[in-house]
This record gives structure tokens, C-alpha cells and sequence, in this order.
């Protein structure tokens, strides 16, 4: 099931990815999303787009923005939290300390 967080003009979207249809499903969310922002005329900034596996994960998904692959990250700041595969803080701390 895809849920998604909406923050400003930021978007999150969150999928619990088990099998190959579940990455489809998240592929086809992005699909839609390009298609809702081309015909409003938004841009998104693929740059600052990727991909988080959170735990363990028993393929790794292939996700692109309009043919450009999105990379996986270890781990992603949002709203001054940094977040990591484990959902460990540990990341956070060290950058604060720092």
C-alpha cells in the first residue's frame, strides 16, 4: 500500500516493498505524479529525489523520474532529521555534534 506525505513543496511517498508488483506499483505512483506536474507545468527537481530502503529488502528497486534513475541512498535529511536505513539516529547525532 502507498502512502504518501505532502510538506510545503516537498513529497514523500512510502511503500512497503515485499515483491516486483510492489515496486511496479511505486514506479506507476511516480509515472502518475509526472503526469499530474506536466499537465499543472511544475517542475521536479529529480535531483533532489531518491530512494531509501528502510531494513531489509529482498530486491532492490529500480525507480526512475521521467528516465532518470533515482539513486538508493544510506541515508536522507528531512526537516533537520536525518533518517537512515535502520531508522537509526545515530547519523543524526554524529552531524549534530559535528
Amino acid at each position: 500500500m502507498l502512502q504518501q506525505n505532502f510538506f510545503a513543496d516537498d513529497l514523500k511517498i512510502y511503500a512497503e516493498v515485499l515483491t516486483n508488483i510492489d515496486i511496479d506499483s511505486l514506479q506507476l505512483a511516480l509515472d502518475r505524479l509526472v503526469a499530474r506536474c506536466n499537465d499543472w507545468q511544475m517542475q521536479i527537481a529529480v535531483n533532489k529525489c531518491s530512494v531509501l530502503c528502510v531494513g531489509t529488502m529482498p530486491i532492490t528497486p529500480s525507480l526512475n523520474i521521467n528516465g532518470l534513475s533515482l539513486p538508493e541512498v544510506t541515508s536522507v535529511k528531512d526537516l533537520g532529521i536525518t533518517f537512515d536505513t535502520n531508522l537509526s539516529f545515530t547519523v543524526t547525532a554524529h552531524i549534530t555534534t559535528s
